[in-house]
């Protein structure tokens, strides 16, 4: 029954990706509203069963979407939209983390196993710099988020893109993919990975689709064989600047 619903719901969230980016984004901030009230309340209503963690975790998905769609943003310079998301999606995820009761170390945060944490590093560095040179590539969809070098204008963004990263990686695979595992075993990581790419329908490209189940399946992988979300986080960090940041000036 867990897995019937969780598929239900990332039908539920695509739905409302799709009327969102077909030119109704008040309707599918509306949906996603519903869809967040909702999981909330199934969470509850589910006990102690396994899957109330999942979908407690599942409703930091349609809230990444209201943040991104309801906030003021429209008169302050595009690079600091991706920090001002990602504060309060940092919120959400630890409130989560908070009431489910999930230590640091379950989350992904631990200091066990550091030589393997080492070569997640190496490997999620040299990972992230070729997903974001790859994107960029074949996608050539962004724009340079500043108009020249400016040392201090890039570092300033460089530390803004890490930042996005780290929200995204503590909300996807630290809490949602913890919360899958537990709910639908070990194809929990898969989920997540099909579900981080839902998130990315806006692009209106099925390959930009195809592209982030990629990055999602490698950086779930990678969280599952060394228990530590340290160097998916350096990945996204590195994919962010590479394909915003890098690529566009130097490529």
């Amino acid at each position: 029954m867990t897995i019937r619903f969780a598929l239900l719901y990332l039908g539920a969230i695509a739905a409302a990706e799709i009327v969102t980016v077909l030119g109704n984004p008040i309707g599918g901030v509306a949906l996603h509203i519903f869809l967040l009230l909702l999981l909330v309340l199934h969470s509850s209503l589910a006990g102690q069963d396994p899957s109330h963690k999942l979908y407690l975790a599942l409703s930091l998905a349609p809230l990444i979407r209201i943040l991104s769609l309801s906030m003021p943003l429209a008169d302050i310079p595009r690079i600091y939209w991706y920090v001002i998301i990602a504060v309060p999606l940092m919120v959400g995820a630890f409130l989560v983390v908070r009431r489910l009761g999930f230590s640091l170390r379950e989350v992904g945060f631990t200091r066990r196993g550091i030589p393997l944490q080492l070569v997640e590093l190496l490997a999620g560095a040299s990972a992230g710099f070729l997903f974001g040179l790859a994107g960029y590539y074949v996608l050539r969809i962004p724009e340079p988020l500043v108009s020249s070098l400016d040392v201090n204008q890039m570092l300033l963004l460089a530390i803004i893109l890490v930042i996005a990263g780290f929200a995204e990686e503590v909300t996807f695979r630290g809490v949602m993919q913890r919360c899958a595992m537990e709910a639908l075993g070990r194809r929990g990581w898969i989920y997540v990975a099909f579900l981080f790419a839902i998130l990315q329908i806006g692009y209106l490209s099925a390959f930009h689709l195809l592209f982030a189940v990629a990055i999602g399946l490698f950086l779930g992988w990678l969280v599952l064989r060394t228990g530590s979300i340290v160097g998916v986080i350096l990945a996204h960090g590195i994919i962010n600047i590479t394909f915003y940041l890098i690529a566009p000036f130097w490529f």
